[in-house]
Parts: C-alpha cells; structure tokens; sequence
C-alpha cells in the first residue's frame, strides 16, 4: 500500500449516510484514487462494484446517478469488462479508455453487507 490507497483498489467518497453505503465510485490506480466515469459502467460493472464493496449484490441492489466530477478529480482510464459474476473489480480490469468526457458515478448499494471493504 503507497500513497494511501492499494492498487486496483475500491472506494466510495462523499458519502452522505451513516451507513457508508453510498458515494463516488473510485478505484486506485498508479498510487492515486481515481474516479469511475459514468460512461464507462454497465450495471454488472455496478454489481460487482458494490461486492466489491462487501455487499451482497443481487439484481437491482444498487442505484446510480451522475455527480459532476470536481476540478482536482482524475478520471480512471481503464473500461471494466465484467459479467456481473465477480468477486471484484479487479477481476474485470480491461483496457485503456480514452476519457474524452468523466462524469463521475454516484452509486449506493444495498442488500446484506458482508465485510467491510475499501470503505
């Protein structure tokens, strides 16, 4: 662990509930958090988000909405390939994504939290 996060590593930020359950979806990537751009995700991307996240994430476990990404936020360049089967995120780390436009992805999840992960 460097510069405060360990790579590939998930979390949210801004979260507005006492439950940690909700916020902007970051990943760390090259020692720095990162945010996950909206047109990057599909909703099995979001499920295993939010496993990811120590959830038991079922269908229609999870919201999303768009947040305006912040003048110091860096985009997360990567696309996300998952099935929605994954433990992880990590598991589902694709390509190079050229970010013409991030807007950053709010998400909560719900359902059963199992652990606590990169909360």
């Amino acid at each position: 662990m460097s510069g405060g996060c360990s790579e590939l590593g998930v979390r949210l930020t801004y979260r507005e509930d006492s439950n940690n359950v909700s916020g902007n979806l970051e990943v760390c990537y090259e020692n720095k958090w990162r945010a996950v751009c909206l047109e990057q995700l599909t909703s099995d991307d979001l499920r295993v988000a939010c496993r990811t996240l120590g959830f038991s994430a079922n269908e229609n476990e999870f919201n999303m909405e768009a947040s305006f990404l912040n003048d110091s936020g860096i985009p997360f360049e990567r696309d996300f390939s998952c099935s929605g089967m994954e433990e992880s995120l990590s598991e589902c780390y694709g390509s190079e994504a050229s970010i013409v436009v991030c807007t950053s992805v709010r998400i909560q999840c719900a359902g059963i939290k199992k652990h606590n992960v990169g909360i």
